[in-house]
């Protein structure tokens, strides 16, 4: 069950963890991905996890292009869970997809929790133990989701950055070029 999952995650993630630091940068296995299809199947775990939850998704213009589809799942996966393991149980996670010319932007907004400026540069740290509002440890056990995350977003030659407004909760914002897996395949 749950259980087990959560060990072979945290399993996948210290590999990922090791190899990201050892080799410079995940290894990608790039082809025709569709964005849309990969949030709704992550989307579609995360409910079956967590019913009561409000998750909703956007999707807008061309979605398409050449990635790690796996590495792309493990990254919307990552940005869900933190914001569902952060947030209030009470307020919606949003997901939001726009295509638009060379590259699709995909953010992650969870209106009922704000992180301090200050904060905003060590969240993609590894082992970032955080204290969750429920007085646990990060979701994820180890605190190495969002780095993997924003590894994940490097290597397709993309970009993550965090927002956070007193009023309007928090929001995970990647940036990926559309052929994000191609060029890195040569090296």
């Amino acid at each position: 069950g749950q259980g087990v999952r959560r060990v072979e995650r945290m399993i996948h993630q210290l590999m990922d963890f090791t190899r990201a630091r050892l080799s410079g940068g995940l290894p990608l296995h790039a082809s025709s991905v569709h964005l849309g299809q990969v949030a709704e199947q992550v989307l579609a775990d995360r409910r079956q996890a967590h019913p009561g939850r409000d998750l909703r998704l956007t999707a807008l213009g061309d979605l398409r292009g050449t990635w790690d589809g796996g590495r792309l799942t493990q990254l919307v996966d990552a940005l869900l869970g933190n914001a569902l393991h952060h947030g209030p149980a009470t307020a919606p996670v949003a997901l939001q997809l726009q295509g638009n010319g060379d590259g699709v932007t995909l953010q992650v907004h969870d209106q009922g929790r704000r992180v301090p400026p200050e904060n905003h540069a060590t969240l993609f740290e590894p082992f970032r133990r955080c204290a969750s509002s429920s007085g646990g440890v990060d979701g994820d056990g180890l605190g190495l989701s969002l780095y993997i995350a924003r590894q994940i977003a490097l290597a397709h030659g993309g970009r993550i950055s965090v927002e956070s407004g007193a009023t309007d909760g928090t929001r995970f914002i990647v940036w990926l070029p559309r052929t994000g897996g191609s060029s890195a395949t040569g090296s």
